[in-house]
């Protein structure tokens, strides 16, 4: 703020005496007003971060909002793996699990000990239980409800 700005503008209140408090509503005015000129500079290295900066918020932005989307699916075809199943579902067995096209029929079937190695495989060796993760996650699926036709092939 320029204080010869703000004393010209001053000017136009001639009939308020000059007290701190009158002061700080004269300049408090002259910001409402919008009359000042602040220029922001605006160096390279500023621009980049800044661009970097928008760039990364918009990125975990939309991947929360797909995972959101990706649960929200999940909880329809199988509406107690979140609850029953005590592994993260976006690490890379679980989503090696969801990307093979398994239906919940063929994992409800498939032999413990073959979906525990595919888990471990998956996994690269780093569930402690591979055999109690698959039963949970066979758990979940024979306990969670069966969806319409219709439904399930608008989800899948």
């Amino acid at each position: 703020m320029n204080p010869k700005q703000i004393a010209n503008f001053k000017k136009s209140y001639s009939d308020m005496d000059k007290t701190d408090e009158i002061d700080a509503f004269i300049i408090a005015d002259y910001l409402r007003f919008g009359r000042n000129q602040m220029s922001i500079v605006k160096e390279s290295q500023y621009v980049a971060l800044q661009q970097l900066t928008r760039s990364r918020y918009q990125l975990v932005r939309m991947l929360t909002k797909e995972k959101q989307h990706f649960l929200q699916h999940l909880s329809c075809k199988c509406n107690t793996f979140s609850q029953e199943v005590n592994s993260s579902t976006f690490g890379n067995a679980m989503m090696e699990l969801f990307l093979e096209k398994f239906s919940l029929e063929e994992l409800a079937d498939m032999p413990l000990e073959e979906l525990a190695e595919f888990l471990q495989t998956k996994g690269k060796n780093r569930f402690g239980d591979p055999k109690c993760v698959a039963s949970t996650i066979q758990k979940a699926v024979r306990s969670s409800y069966r969806l319409d036709k219709v439904v399930e092939d608008s989800i899948d």
